[in-house]
């Protein structure tokens, strides 16, 4: 992987009196990040690094306490601050297996090489993911991540390469 670190969600509140702070994630696999002893905000375009006293799940948000942020007044000016991890952290993925951070931003290609836009965004809809294309026309495709369609994702290189099925693209939008 290019990246040394991986976005796992955004600081949401506080939470109680003594400092910890609730994250809403954007991984769906929680297990790893229960086990973390650091995490790391961006400030200023550096990766800070803060020790954790713990994490806990609270419903579908995490909780961590940060070493060192002991009341509510010094979390809560970090509401809003996205949150990484480093990728050595956590497990490794099997084949065929991306963080959804790493698609955002991907470039789409089809067989024939013809771009056909850029991931925005990942609808998790139970039976697979839908990976939404944001096309130059301004319209979004939304391409099932079946392995009928997805054919390869090289996300060093930033590149998804698909087969659309008949129907998916609409020609008149194009």
């Amino acid at each position: 992987m290019g990246l040394k670190y991986l976005r796992i969600g955004r600081i949401s509140t506080t939470h109680g009196l003594d400092g910890k702070l609730k994250i809403h994630p954007t991984i769906t696999d929680l297990s790893d990040i229960l086990k973390l002893e650091r995490v790391y905000l961006l400030n200023k375009g550096e990766y800070v690094s803060l020790e954790l006293e713990g994490v806990s799940r609270l419903k579908s948000e995490i909780l961590i306490k940060i070493k060192g942020f002991d009341d509510v007044e010094t979390a809560r000016k970090y509401i809003g601050k996205e949150v990484f991890v480093d990728r050595s952290d956590l497990s490794e993925l099997k084949e065929d297996e991306y963080y959804i951070a790493d698609l955002y931003g991907l470039s789409v290609v089809d067989c024939d090489g013809r771009i056909l836009g850029t991931i925005n965004d990942v609808i998790e809809t139970g039976a697979n993911d839908v990976y939404s294309v944001h096309m130059e026309n301004g319209k979004d495709l939304l391409i099932p991540a079946i392995h009928e369609c997805i054919l390869d994702v090289d996300v060093e290189n930033g590149i998804m390469k698909v087969h659309l099925l008949k129907g998916l693209l609409d020609e008149d939008s194009n």
